[in-house]
C-alpha cells in the first residue's frame, strides 16, 4: 500500500493505511516557513517523513533518522568543496523533487521491519531528508547567493511540531541518529533536542560515521583541512553549535565544536558511537590521500593511512563508560548494520546487536561493556581491514602489511604555551608503532589504554599549528 500519513484536525497522527515500511511526508506551511526559518537550499519549504504508528512496546518511542549526503558551501570558492548550487534542482537542494512517501531500508535503526531490526522496529519514526548541504547545523534565515543553509532550522521546525500536536510530550524514549551527514548533525543537535524535551523524556544520539577528527591533511595534498571546513561553514551559515562545548574550549574557536570528539564530553545524554576505524570518507576525500586513476590504494600511501587508524582509536579512549561503541577495522563509509561483526574474547557481535544489548542493558558475551574496537586491529599490529567479514569497503590489500611510520608534524612552541596556559595539555610528539597503539587494548573491551599515547595531531587555525582538540576530552575522561 502507498497511502501516506496525511494531516487531520489536531495535527499529525497514526494513519492505518500507511504501510509498515513507508514513512509520509510533511512540508512546512509557508506559515511554519517564516516561523521557522525551515527551508531547503532553493527557499522550498523544509519537512520531514515519518510513521507514527509505533505499537506495543514502541508505541511511546520515537527514532529520529538524519539522512547522510556531504556537504557543500553555497558560493564555493575552493575547488573541492562542492558548491550548493549543484544540489538545486535534486532532492538534495529542493523539497519540491521529495515524493508523497519513502521506504525505511530492510535492516537499519530506523528499518521498520522486524528481521532487520528486532529491536526497534516497533517504535515511531521520524526521518529528516537532507536538503541543506549543512551537517543539520546552519540557520541562515537569508541567502548567500540565492541559497539558503538552514538545516538546523528544518530539525527544529520538526520538533515544534510534533510537540504542537502533543507527540513529544507522549514520548518516553527519543533516539537522535544519523549516517554521515546525518551522523555529523545528530550529535550536533543532540543537546539541543535534550533540552527542548521534558527531563523525565530518555533521549540518547547514536551517530554513524560522523565522528571526524581533524588531522593534518595528506603531504603534499591541496584540500582544505577539515577544521577550515567547520570555520567557514560556522561562518556562512550561523552554524548551532553546542554552548556548553563552546564555553568549556575557549579560546579555541567556537566551530571547534561541529566536530564530535571535541563536543563529546557535553552531548549530555548516553551515546553509541558507530564508526569505521579506516573512514574513506575521511581519508580519501577530506584528508586528499591520493588514488590510482582506477581507485585503487597506492603502496606509498600506507603509512597515513596507518597512522590514520592508530589516530582514530586512540579518539575513542575518551569515551565515558556510558557510552557503547561499534568500531569495525574496515576501510569504508557508513557501518553495516548486520553483515560486519567483530569478534571478542567470548564471542561476536554485529552493529544491530551490540546497539540493542546497549540500549536495553542486556548481557553482551562478547563485549560486556558494550565497546566494540575491533581486537583485530591490536592483534595484527594495525594491518588495515583486518576484519574479514568487511564488506562493500575499498580494497585494502597493499596496505595489509603494517609499517611502522613517525609523524613530522609537531605543535608549534608559541601555541604549545599559550594551550598549556589556558588549562589544557598538548599533543606534542609523535608515535605510531604498533606496540604504542597495542596500548589502548585491554582483554574485554580494546578500549583502557594502560599508557598514554602521545600523537602528533595538528590543525591550522588562523595561520598557526595547534593542538588537535584530541586533548580537550582527554583531561576530562583520564
Amino acid at each position: 500500500m502507498t497511502s501516506i500519513v496525511v494531516e487531520v484536525a489536531g495535527g499529525l497522527t497514526c494513519n492505518s493505511t500507511l504501510s509498515a515500511s513507508r514513512l509520509g511526508r510533511h512540508l512546512f506551511s509557508p506559515q511554519e516557513v517564516a516561523e521557522y526559518g525551515a527551508r531547503c537550499l532553493d527557499g522550498s519549504p523544509g519537512g520531514f517523513y515519518y510513521n507514527l504508528c509505533g505499537t506495543g512496546s514502541g508505541q511511546n518511542k520515537l527514532i529520529i533518522w538524519l539522512q547522510g549526503g556531504g556537504y557543500c558551501m553555497a558560493n564555493s570558492t575552493k575547488p573541492d568543496i562542492e558548491d550548493c548550487s549543484r544540489r538545486v534542482g535534486t532532492a538534495q537542494g529542493s523539497s519540491d523533487y521529495w515524493g508523497a512517501s519513502v521506504s525505511t531500508p530492510s535492516a537499519a535503526l530506523w528499518s521498520r521491519t522486524q528481521a532487520g531490526n528486532p529491536d526497534f522496529y516497533n517504535w515511531n519514526v521520524v526521518q529528516i531528508l537532507y536538503c541543506s548541504g549543512d551537517l543539520f547545523a546552519g540557520r541562515a534565515n537569508t541567502t548567500r547567493g540565492g541559497l539558503y543553509q538552514a538545516g538546523h532550522n528544518i530539525l527544529a521546525g520538526m520538533l515544534a511540531t510534533l510537540k504542537k500536536d502533543g507527540i513529544l510530550d507522549r514520548m518516553t524514549d527519543i533516539i537522535l541518529g544519523g549516517g554521515s551527514a546525518g551522523g555529523f548533525g545528530s550529535h550536533i543537535n543532540i543537546d539541543y533536542l535534550r533540552r527542548y524535551v521534558s527531563l523525565s523524556t530518555r533521549v540518547s544520539v547514536i551517530p554513524v560515521s560522523g565522528w571526524f577528527v581533524a588531522i593534518d591533511v595528506y603531504p603534499g595534498s591541496s584540500v582544505t583541512p577539515i577544521a577550515e571546513v567547520g570555520r567557514i561553514m560556522y561562518e556562512a551559515s550561523s552554524s548551532y553549535v553546542n554552548q556548553d562545548c563552546v564555553a568549556a574550549i575557549a579560546p579555541l574557536p567556537p566551530y571547534m565544536c561541529l566536530l564530535a570528539n571535541t563536543s563529546y564530553p557535553y552531548w549530555g545524554v548516553p551515546s553509541f558511537i558507530a564508526e569505521n576505524l579506516y573512514d574513506t570518507n575521511q581519508i580519501f576525500g577530506q584528508d586528499g590521500t591520493p588514488l590510482t586513476p582506477d581507485r585503487k590504494l597506492i603502496p606509498a600511501t600506507c603509512p597515513y593511512i596507518h597512522n590514520f587508524g592508530g589516530i582514530i582509536a586512540q579518539s575513542f579512549t575518551s569515551v565515558a563508560n556510558r557510552s557503547g561503541l561499534f568500531v569495525p577495522s574496515c576501510l569504508d563509509h557508513g557501518v553495516d548494520y548486520v553483515n560486519v561483526r567483530i569478534v571478542g574474547p567470548n564471542g561476536n557481535v554485529n552493529f544491530q546487536q551490540m546497539v540493542g544489548d546497549w540500549y536495553y542493558s542486556r548481557p553482551n558475551a562478547g563485549f560486556p561493556t558494550y565497546r566494540a574496537l575491533d581486537p583485530c586491529y591490536y592483534s595484527t599490529s594495525g594491518a588495515v581491514q583486518c576484519n574479514p567479514t568487511c564488506v562493500g569497503g575499498a580494497d585494502a590489500a597493499p596496505c595489509n602489511t603494517v609499517t611502522s611510520t613517525t609523524s613530522t608534524t609537531s605543535t608549534s612552541a608559541t601555541s604549545a604555551a599559550a594551550l598549556t596556559t589556558s588549562g589544557m595539555t598538548s599533543i606534542s610528539s609523535a608515535t605510531s608503532s604498533s606496540s604504542s597503539l597495542s596500548s589502548l587494548s585491554s582483554s574485554s573491551t580494546g578500549l583502557s589504554p594502560t599508557t598514554t599515547t602521545s600523537m602528533a595531531l595538528s590543525l591550522t587555525l588562523g595561520g598557526n599549528v595547534m593542538l588537535v582538540i584530541l586533548a580537550i576530552p582527554f583531561l576530562l575522561f583520564i
